[in-house]
């Protein structure tokens, strides 16, 4: 990325690597989103919301709300079947999860957090989408901290 001026003189220049994810197989989910709320009434706003802003960050406070969205595509016709399992990744695979799971329309699926808020440490939202052709994983990892 070339910054110029007005005249067109370089002013500087920035390199910036970006991960694009492969689209190609029979379902296909796409770069998770992330949203912050810091109350109740943020969260439903979010929830109600198609077209809030992500956050960068993966790193997050107790009383922060988390909302997760993984968008899953399919061929034409073909609705995915979306579940998610919210974990500790030191945990073993058929250790209880932290949260439940309620699924939006459109293949996006939602994330919120029961009752007890988990505490300090590293988290991670594994998703998996699967037509009768094929299935994928992905999983969305964060920090949370005091």
């Amino acid at each position: 990325m070339s910054i110029q001026d007005v005249t067109s003189r370089v002013l500087d220049v920035d390199i910036r690597d970006i991960a694009v994810r492969e689209l190609k197989g029979d379902v296909v989910l796409g770069t998770p989103e992330v949203l912050r709320a810091r109350n109740a009434r943020e969260f439903r706003t979010l929830s109600a919301a198609d077209s809030a802003v992500p956050v960068a960050s993966r790193e997050f406070s107790r009383t922060e709300r988390l909302l997760i969205r993984f968008p899953a595509y399919a061929p034409a016709g073909t609705q995915p079947t979306v579940s998610a399992r919210f974990a500790e990744p030191h945990r073993t695979a058929d250790a209880r999860p932290h949260g439940r799971v309620r699924l939006r329309r459109r293949g996006r699926t939602r994330h919120r957090s029961a009752a007890r808020r988990p505490g300090r440490g590293d988290y991670f939202v594994e998703v998996e989408a699967a037509i009768p052709s094929g299935e994928t994983r992905d999983r969305v990892g964060f920090r949370v901290t005091p």
